[in-house]
């Protein structure tokens, strides 16, 4: 979790931008519910399930996180800036992990990038780990 928030909130974006990293995510709810669904589907045993909602960059974080309220904070817009209509766009060539069988088979629908974003900031915000960001 360090090296999300230290990635995320507190290395400010390098003249040259950030290079387009590129990564799995899923919400940490989706992966417990996968467990569980594992745990209760006999037809499940023996096979191997990833949990993986889709593909996105550190850029895609910083543009969903800025625009999450109407007032979004201040320090976060000064260390990412937002790219205006870029969020989804295509990403370089990278490997892709797929959920898809756990969506097909145990029925797991996930939680988009937004909210996954939304409940990192709000457990960052309550631990204290954003407020060099409010001013």
């Amino acid at each position: 979790m360090q090296l999300a928030w230290t990635q995320m909130f507190s290395v400010p974006v390098p003249p040259e931008g950030f290079p387009s990293t590129i990564f799995n995510h899923v919400h940490v709810v989706d992966v417990a519910e996968m467990h569980m669904r594992v745990l209760n589907t006999e037809d499940a045993g023996g096979k191997r399930f990833l949990a993986s909602a889709g593909v996105c960059s550190f850029q895609d974080w910083y543009d969903i996180a800025s625009g999450l309220s109407g007032d979004p904070l201040p320090g976060l817009v000064k260390l990412h800036p937002p790219r205006e209509g870029r969020l989804g766009e295509a990403l370089p060539a990278h490997t892709i992990y797929s959920g898809r069988r756990a969506e097909d088979e145990l029925g797991i629908i996930y939680k988009p990038l937004s909210e996954t974003v939304g409940d990192v900031m709000k457990d960052f915000s309550g631990r204290g780990w954003l407020q060099h960001l409010e001013n």
